[in-house]
């Protein structure tokens, strides 16, 4: 694992995982039952790509519990990948204080789930808001390329907890348009890479750039989640 950069509003670890365990998670990715994000319901962040990001099962993480997934037509293997990300993502959380707090007393468990964004898809600025505090997202496709996008854009560190509404249904008017983040006009972003950890402190709004369509049939695939207070 490899400290790449931390500030006050993000981190990224290269390499967090062996290239033995990077292997493993693989198959959690493929071997998970993915539904449409939209599916049941609309959903705003996802309003303005006509792609639509699949989703899998939901994990609860805590030192008390792993709220793990026991089905036993699942390989091993497959458990074994997830379980090894989750309890190397425990145990690195000691380092990130500074971003999301302390274990046990700033937040009580992490969620974990698994993504994948094929072409077309995206997700538009929004920050996590509620009782999470902070998010982060580990990538888990096996190559990338700088010119499939989905990128993760972070704004300016002065747009940290700032007051707005997403965007509207009716495409041509964007409430975002009005938002501090506009008024500020940069930022950083975060390329995708395999077995890249990042971890963004609660209050900062972010976004993930479509993929493009010359990505083809390789998707944008990631465990994701949030630190919350119980």
């Amino acid at each position: 694992m490899r400290l790449v950069l931390k500030n006050r509003q993000f981190a990224i670890f290269d390499d967090f995982l062996s290239t033995q365990d990077f292997e493993l998670i693989q198959k959690c990715i493929h071997n998970e039952n993915y539904l449409v994000y939209n599916a049941d319901k609309f959903a705003k962040v996802y309003r303005v790509y006509k792609g639509e990001p699949l989703f899998g099962k939901s994990y609860l993480v805590s030192d008390k519990f792993h709220n793990l997934d026991s089905d036993p037509a699942k390989h091993d293997e497959t458990l074994t990948g997830i379980n090894i990300f989750i309890d190397k993502l425990l145990n690195h959380s000691e380092n990130l204080v500074e971003l999301i707090g302390k274990k046990d007393v700033d937040w009580d468990f992490f969620t974990s789930r698994l993504y994948r964004y094929p072409k077309n898809s995206g997700l538009t600025w929004h920050d996590d808001g509620g009782d999470k505090k902070g998010s982060y997202t580990f990538y888990t496709h096996p190559l990338w390329n700088m010119q499939w996008g989905g990128d993760l854009f972070v704004p300016d560190e002065s747009t940290i907890n700032h007051d707005y509404q997403l965007v509207s249904i009716d495409e041509s008017y964007n409430m975002y348009s009005q938002n501090k983040n506009v008024k500020v006009g940069i930022g950083q972003y975060i390329v995708p890479k395999p077995n890249r950890l990042v971890v963004i402190a609660g209050g900062n709004p972010h976004k993930i750039s479509k993929v493009e369509p010359n990505a083809g049939d390789n998707m944008r695939s990631s465990v994701s989640g949030f630190f919350m207070k119980q």
